[in-house]
């Protein structure tokens, strides 16, 4: 019995060998080809020299994302946050801005089909109908320019294609959560094509509030048109433009300090995960309109002429209840309006051959921004954070 064991064992081996090599065979054979524009030209992403993370359409459908937030759970080295949809962060491998006013520049580029996302209010868009989110970790001002210091997040949305094409999506959930997408495009001759996309999302606020209106709530439309004409063989223009607005409690500062939050509201104990009181409204408001031309031409085998321009302008508002009580000898409230506008023009060729790959270019940009920040308190706030702060470390106050 025992000479046959190292054979049983050899077989056992080989054959659990060639079930392996089997599953691996199969897994390269049905292995798609990712197609980027990282290094702004069209190729495979194992061919880009980038730490990288790619979410196709497919993969957006499939981890239901809905915003950066939701991709960012999913990219290692990487962490976003949009509970403030008009003051969003993102950081890459450590790196981050938490600095929303005028005087400071983002750390992380937010592009949306090759235009830049001036401000972090205007960076978040509508995760509907795109192509992929490429994710750029490192810094990439090489290619990207300004603000790319930790990173570049791009949005590409899906061009028109010369046939029909439909979708509706309609999503129910808690908090009486109702979302609702609808995409069509329409060839309207050989060599054009249009393509729509409306979608709405709402939910009622799941945090809540004693004194005033519930907050987390959710209340954003959009609508996306883009046209695409095939004007030659070597030459195509696509014109895309994008309106969307958003009006909702946004997220809440609450006091964890329970005689703030008891003295105010007698006969009820403060749980943190309980029921809040604010005496301001938590309010966030944005109306964004963008629109962007992109003109391609093929110049023989080995080039690609590039013509990007693009203009993006917001309003938003913002005002907080930062104590996070309603307590009046704590009362302590911001409000900060923004407007934005914000005009890109980008020339791009690019070329290859066998022993080299070449891009030069020029960027052109201007942006005009008016941010006003108010606080709003009164005197007994001013003793209780101010005068109580120096006289607790008088010589650190300062």
């Amino acid at each position: 019995m025992t000479r046959f064991l190292p054979r049983q064992i050899t077989i056992a081996t080989l054959a659990a060998c060639g079930l392996s090599l089997s599953a691996l065979s199969s897994a390269q054979a049905t292995l798609e080809e990712v197609i980027v524009t990282a290094q702004k030209r069209t190729e495979n992403v194992l061919d880009v020299p980038i730490a990288i993370s790619v979410f196709s359409a497919n993969e957006q459908e499939e981890l239901t994302s809905s915003n950066l937030t939701d991709l960012g759970r999913f990219t290692a080295g990487v962490q976003m946050n949009n509970s403030k949809a008009v003051q969003p962060t993102y950081t890459s491998r450590g790196i981050e801005t938490n600095d929303w006013t005028v005087g400071s520049d983002p750390a992380i580029a937010v592009y949306v089909d090759g235009v830049y996302a001036a401000r972090g209010a205007g960076a978040e868009a509508a995760l509907v109908d795109l192509a992929r989110i490429e994710v750029l970790k490192g810094p990439q001002g090489t290619l990207f320019g300004r603000n790319a210091t930790g990173g570049a997040i791009h949005i590409i949305s899906q061009q028109p294609v010369f046939e029909h094409e439909g979708r509706a999506k309609v999503s129910l959930g808690n908090y009486d959560r109702l979302d609702a997408e609808f995409m069509y495009n329409l060839p309207l001759a050989d060599n054009l094509a249009l393509r729509g996309v409306a979608i709405s999302r709402q939910r009622d606020g799941y945090m809540e509030n004693l004194t005033g209106d519930d907050l987390q709530d959710e209340d954003r439309q959009a609508i996306r048109l883009s046209l695409l004409w095939d004007i030659a063989d070597q030459t195509s223009a696509l014109w895309r433009v994008e309106y969307s607005e958003l009006e909702q409690n946004s997220a809440g500062t609450a006091t964890l300090v329970p005689p703030v939050f008891e003295n105010a509201n007698p006969g009820r104990t403060l749980d943190d995960f309980g029921k809040i009181a604010t005496d301001f409204p938590n309010l966030e408001e944005r109306q964004m309109f963008s629109t962007s031309l992109e003109i391609n031409h093929e110049i023989g085998d080995a080039m690609t002429f590039t013509s990007i321009t693009g203009w993006r302008e917001f309003e938003t508002e913002l005002d907080e209840d930062l104590d996070g009580s309603n307590n009046p000898d704590y009362t302590f409230n911001s409000e900060n309006p923004e407007e934005n506008d914000f005009f890109s023009q980008e020339f791009r060729l690019t070329g290859s051959s066998e022993a080299l790959d070449w891009t030069v270019g020029a960027t052109f940009t201007r942006e005009h921004v008016e941010h006003v920040t108010t606080a709003i308190f009164n005197v007994s706030s001013l003793e209780t954070f101010a005068w109580a702060e120096i006289l607790r470390a008088p010589n650190e106050a300062f």
